[in-house]
């Protein structure tokens, strides 16, 4: 089977335009599921405020295999490959370069590999999934981050799913990030981005949902979030960015047409 998918978005800063295609095909009795895909995004970055009209290229591929274990059970291995060029820089960052508050710049290349492994299973006895997932990705600016996650789907009576679920993130700064820089590093490089800093994080919820016959559904999800640099793993994260602590409650109604 064979999909393409165009988008487009418009935004004050920011346009995009879009492809992705992706091709699957089964085999082994349609216990084993292939996928090969790609895509391409052609943006134009901008900023509120500035005078700012700049290009940016994406490209990426990936490829999957998804195996039937048992009537219970199956595991999804996914390996993706993207590179981007262009404008880089995130216009609304500023770093403290000596005496100067500049804005940050960036290389204009960055590759990236991720490789994500996920196993499900059916718990009979007690009516219930439990999903595991691990995800690992790297890029050749110095980042380097392991994701874990896991969710338990348990059924319970007159259509209600109670789902508590946990991940763990953790990442390695990328070489030019630093919360200032007392001089200009040699390769012209800086940022003080926090999404560029080592560190760890702990997100734990627990979602609560109710499906009616009618095809519609109700749900309430609670979201506790934290992030430090000592959470990562280690434990020797950036002194910047600080601590980070939220939690968010979320209600939400469904209709399915």
């Amino acid at each position: 089977m064979l999909s393409i998918t165009p988008a487009g978005s418009t935004e004050n800063d920011y346009d995009s335009r879009s492809v992705t295609a992706e091709y699957q095909w089964d085999s082994n009795g349609k216990n084993t599921t292939y996928s090969f895909g790609g895509g391409f995004a052609d943006e134009t970055v901008g900023a509120t405020g500035q005078i700012l009209s700049e290009d940016k290229d994406a490209k990426s591929w990936f490829a999957g295999v998804t195996q039937v274990l048992s009537a219970q059970s199956l595991l999804q291995l996914n390996l993706s490959l993207a590179e981007e060029s262009g404008f880089l820089n995130d216009p609304y960052k500023l770093t403290l370069v000596g005496a100067n508050l500049l804005s940050d710049n960036r290389p204009s290349e960055r590759q990236q590999a991720a490789l994500l492994i996920r196993y499900i299973t059916y718990k009979e006895k007690h009516d219930a999934s439990l999903h595991l997932v691990y995800r690992y990705f790297e890029d050749d600016w110095g980042i380097e981050a392991h994701t874990v996650e896991t969710s338990w789907n348990q059924e319970l009576s007159s259509n209600w799913l109670l789902t508590p679920s946990f991940r763990y993130y953790s990442q390695e700064k990328a070489d030019f990030y630093a919360p200032f820089f007392t001089t200009t590093p040699a390769d012209g490089f800086y940022s003080s981005d926090y999404r560029l800093a080592s560190y760890g994080s702990v997100l734990a919820g627990i979602r609560l949902e109710k499906t009616f016959s009618f095809n519609a559904s109700i749900n309430l999800n609670i979201e506790y979030y934290t992030r430090r640099g000592d959470l990562k793993l280690g434990g020797d994260g950036s002194i910047d960015p600080g601590p980070l602590e939220s939690t968010i409650v979320t209600f939400g109604f469904s209709y399915t047409f």
